[in-house]
């Protein structure tokens, strides 16, 4: 909508967290291969380190534990490296 095009341009959205930008471009150019498309415009902007924190698998069925979990990269890697032996 913010890119000024027409209405009438057929769109899609792609979710497929880390890969998402990926997936676009290579479905982008997928559909220009196989004559489905002449013109495509793809890209995104991939912001999981927004989202730091998940909520694990359940342990079992009807389960009602949920254990936050922190995936922040930068937390992992700070623990990691004080944690071990490895120095910077």
């Amino acid at each position: 909508m913010l890119a000024g095009l027409p209405k009438e341009v057929p769109g899609t959205t792609v979710n497929r967290l880390c890969g998402s930008s990926m997936d676009a471009v290579a479905t982008a150019a997928r559909a220009i291969k196989c004559d489905e498309a002449d013109l495509a415009i793809a890209g995104g902007v991939e912001s999981m380190s927004r989202a730091p924190f998940v909520i694990g698998k359940a342990d079992s069925a009807y389960s009602r534990s949920m254990k936050m979990e922190d995936t922040t990269i930068g937390l992992a890697i700070h623990k990691y490296l004080s944690e071990s032996k490895v120095r910077c």
